[in-house]
């Protein structure tokens, strides 16, 4: 018996003849890729600090043509499948990963965490300064200096740890450069400053004698043999000592030859001194500031010995 197809029978068999013209013979549907995160380093970063994304996508009917990167607080982050960034904003990102194929269907979401902190500051220098910046030899500056923000501040050439502000006294024997370094746990930060010594070309004043006079008579040597002059004077460096020198003329040697930091000099020599040496006795001064230079010799004066007394 033949049996006629209503309406109602069309209707049900319209699904299964439309799944017949889509599925040809010989061809499958198209499967989406799959994606993987196979890296992000550092997994904890710092803000600002460089954030290196890697990922790859596979498609088992086609080809993987594009990539999409995203975050939950800063939305899309890269559409290549590595990249690097360093603008991720502060907090907790979940990060998803996806991979597109050549027939427009996408992969779906695979996903990661990523933290941002707020980056710790490296210290600042609001100041490293030295008072006066040039000197002369022998005198002082003064380095002074403040930071914030760092766990340790030291200074170099000798001087070491230093609290976070303060000052310190210093004499460079030459031209120098200190430096400050201030460290916390964002790294370290330096400042520099130069003092200048400056070189000094001047000797000191010459002395100037003032007792014995020119022809004054000394007791014999058992005595004690005193000279005295005025200060001389040296505004770069200062005065550091005087030479004094005593001699009689024709003798080989002088009688005293000494260094002495004061403008004066005594000495009990011992001894005597006959006759026949009594006269053309000489003394004179020369003065040595602290670069080491002299002064030229003072004028030469002269004086006599009392002869010794003999009691017969």
């Amino acid at each position: 018996m033949k049996r006629k197809l209503t309406n109602k029978g069309i209707a049900a068999l319209l699904p299964v003849l439309l799944i017949m013209a889509i599925v040809i013979p010989g061809c499958a549907l198209n499967q989406p890729p799959t994606a993987y995160i196979d890296s992000i380093v550092p997994g904890e970063a710092t803000h600002g600090e460089a954030v290196a994304f890697t990922g790859h996508g596979t498609d088992s009917d086609g080809t993987v043509v594009a990539y999409r990167w995203t975050s939950s607080i800063d939305g899309e982050i890269g559409t290549s499948a590595s990249f690097t960034t360093s603008s991720l904003s502060v907090g907790s990102h979940t990060v998803s990963f996806r991979a597109q194929d050549n027939n427009g269907a996408w992969s779906a979401n695979v996903t990661a965490t990523v933290i941002v902190t707020e980056a710790i500051p490296k210290p600042v220098i609001l100041s490293f300064d030295a008072d006066p910046g040039t000197i002369n030899p022998e005198e002082t500056s003064t380095l002074s200096w403040e930071v914030s923000g760092a766990a340790t501040v030291s200074i170099d050439q000798g001087i070491g740890n230093v609290a976070l502000s303060g000052t310190r006294d210093v004499s460079p024997s030459e031209t120098t450069i200190y430096t400050l370094t201030a460290t916390n746990e964002a790294g370290s930060v330096n400042a520099t400053v130069q003092i200048i010594v400056e070189e000094d070309t001047t000797p000191p004043s010459t002395p100037v004698l003032t007792s014995p006079l020119e022809g004054a008579t000394l007791p014999q040597p058992s005595e004690a043999w005193s000279f005295d002059w005025n200060d001389s004077s040296d505004p770069e460096s200062g005065i550091a000592g005087y030479q004094i020198y005593v001699i009689r003329e024709g003798a080989g040697s002088p009688v005293i030859n000494a260094s002495v930091t004061d403008s004066e000099y005594s000495e009990i020599l011992g001894g005597e001194i006959w006759y026949m040496d009594l006269h053309d006795w000489t003394w004179t001064v020369r003065a040595q500031n602290n670069a080491g230079l002299w002064s030229s010799w003072s004028t030469i004066r002269t004086f006599s010995v009392i002869p010794k007394m003999v009691i017969k």
